[in-house]
């Protein structure tokens, strides 16, 4: 992780708050100032680890550049991925902005390649919140963002058929794909690596697969699977989610 100096960019910092906390133009000069000088301009390397349980780095992130890739493991000690979080992605399983606190402690936020972000450390910004009600909303909003997302992910893991699992897990690798190449429509991945992250075996996925390719939605190569139809797929997505709500129990 590099600490960039904004020093000399003073008027960028603004323009990043300004565009991307719906209050900043509400805020006093004071206000203003004091979201300024908590402010930390940051830049990971690729899969660095932002947080998990042995590395608390609690704040605010805006992403300026790239993603953040979130995980939890499941009770069957399998990694799946809860959402990603980057800029200015209307995605059902994508966040823009994150607050990272203590109830994120369960989950590992990792790095896509070249990230950047905008970083206000919690401390700063509970005090941050401590002058301004505006903030305070706003952080409810998008804690509540975060919540719906794991929500929707950790419903999709738990109660798809495997078919529909296997096309949400896709669209995830797809989204993630595209943090790092716009428009890209190959996703990076073997068979196998496929069935240990939605828990089923090799044969299975590839099985599944061979119906996907025969449908025209896309082709397998090695080590990774070129969609073809990415309007489909996202169909195929939208229809999982038009179920009756009775398709995806509320959490006990």
């Amino acid at each position: 992780m590099k600490t960039l100096n904004k020093t000399f960019q003073a008027s960028t910092v603004h323009k990043i708050l300004e565009k991307n906390l719906p209050f900043y133009n509400e805020l006093s000069k004071k206000q203003k100032q004091q979201l300024f000088d908590a402010c930390i301009l940051r830049s990971f390397s690729p899969y660095e680890t932002i947080h998990n349980y042995l590395n608390k780095n609690y704040g605010l992130y805006i992403i300026l550049e790239s993603g953040i890739q979130a995980f939890a493991l499941a009770g069957n000690g399998k990694e799946f991925s809860l959402f990603a979080i980057s800029p200015g992605k209307n995605n059902p399983f994508v966040c823009d902005i994150i607050l990272i606190d203590e109830s994120g402690d369960d989950i590992d936020f990792q790095a896509v390649a070249g990230l950047s972000v905008l970083y206000i450390p919690l401390d700063d910004w509970n005090e941050f919140m401590e002058n301004s009600h505006l903030a305070c909303k706003y952080t409810i909003a998008i804690k509540n963002k975060m919540i719906e997302v794991i929500v929707r992910s950790m419903r999709a893991f738990v109660f798809l058929s495997l078919e529909q699992m296997l096309i949400m897990h896709l669209y995830q690798k797809l989204s993630l794909e595209r943090l790092i190449e716009n428009d890209t429509a190959t996703i990076k991945g073997t068979h196998e690596e496929i069935a240990n992250t939605i828990g089923t075996s090799r044969e299975v996925v590839s099985r599944i697969l061979r119906k996907f390719q025969a449908d025209g939605l896309l082709k397998t190569a090695h080590g990774k699977i070129i969609i073809l139809d990415v309007s489909a797929l996202e169909n195929r997505v939208s229809s999982i989610f038009s179920q009756p709500n009775d398709a995806f129990p509320n959490p006990v």
